[in-house]
């Protein structure tokens, strides 16, 4: 889904970029795991999670059971989910564990930018490549080139994108779809905008509080 537009001049996108590039030249800390791998019954796809959930673009599956792995300092854990729409291509998964999260960003990423995008290969090996952000006429939205020493089935949907930010990494997109443009081939994300339907979620519904499905489990 394409994102609004973000800026009325040149000089307000050239300001973003250098606020971007002083917050990444300090990062010293290791892209933590806040990728899982979600299992439907068809296909592996990929999500994060966050302080609001874990979020994903429900590719093939956006109600019902799902699988989901989630990653630790000791090794990946597995468990059941709940998979819920909350927006247009945006997804939450309700798992009865509480996995590691970060923070979302509320700072849109603008032509030029550089960030890091993170996922799972098959073997459940973390990932990660600098992709530096593209902008294509007639197109909008968060738009990158497929890195070209990845093998392409390891770019799962709802694939992580994150920027160093505020002494943290936080989301900034999730991967949605792949694009052919002028003779080539893109990859397009989701941004802040469509992200932030996580957090009002549950206002607009009138939901007090995510409560897990098993009985067994408390709520934390």
């Amino acid at each position: 889904m394409p994102l609004p537009s973000r800026f009325s001049d040149r000089a307000a996108s050239l300001a973003l970029v250098l606020l971007s590039c002083a917050l990444t030249a300090c990062v010293s800390d290791p892209l933590p795991t806040y990728g899982v791998v979600i299992e439907t019954s068809t296909q592996r796809e990929a999500g994060v999670s966050t302080r609001f959930g874990i979020v994903s673009v429900g590719a093939e599956q956006d109600r019902g059971e799902v699988r989901v792995t989630a990653f630790y300092g000791d090794g990946p854990a597995t468990e059941r989910g709940l998979i819920e729409p909350v927006g247009d291509r945006l997804c939450r998964i309700k798992v009865p564990f509480p996995t590691p999260w970060c923070e979302l960003s509320s700072v849109l990423p603008v032509p030029g930018e550089r960030l890091t995008l993170a996922g799972y290969s098959p073997e459940n090996e973390l990932w990660f490549r600098e992709v530096p952000l593209a902008e294509v006429p007639r197109a909008k939205g968060i738009l990158f080139a497929p890195p070209q020493d990845l093998p392409v089935e390891w770019l799962l949907p709802g694939t992580g994108l994150f920027r160093w930010e505020v002494d943290r990494w936080r989301l900034v997109g999730l991967l949605v779809a792949e694009l052919e443009l002028g003779g080539a081939t893109w990859l397009l994300a989701h941004g802040p905008v469509e992200l932030s339907r996580a957090v009002t979620a549950d206002h607009q519904r009138n939901v007090p509080e995510d409560r897990p499905y098993r009985q067994d489990v408390r709520p934390r």
